[in-house]
């Protein structure tokens, strides 16, 4: 696993510049290495629905302020930008490595 930077973009819309590291951690991951968080699954629902909608909002807001973008975002795009950047994928190892007292294996 290596750690990649995140985007100057992308560092100015954390909500905790503490996460930066898991981040990073994240973005490094390939697929084999983000399939590995499948099995886990949230014992909080409510809390992992508040914070996977804090995610997509910021996904959101990297796709609109990407060059030449213009508009709003559609649910079409976000839908391909989350397939093609595996955000689920990322998101469920965010959310396991953030906080490991909130799931079950």
């Amino acid at each position: 696993m290596t750690y990649v930077s995140l985007t100057d973009e992308e560092k100015r819309i954390l909500n905790n510049h503490e996460d930066m590291p898991i981040l990073e951690r994240i973005k490094g991951m390939n697929s084999q290495e983000l399939k590995s968080f499948d099995s886990y699954h949230p014992i909080d629902l409510t809390h992992y629905n508040k914070i996977q909608l804090e995610w997509v909002a910021s996904e959101k807001y990297l796709i609109a302020h990407r060059p030449g973008h213009t508009g709003e975002v559609t649910p079409l795009e976000l839908i391909q930008d989350m397939q093609i950047n595996k955000n689920g994928e990322r998101f469920r190892a965010f959310y396991v490595i953030k906080y490991p007292d909130r799931v079950k294996k």
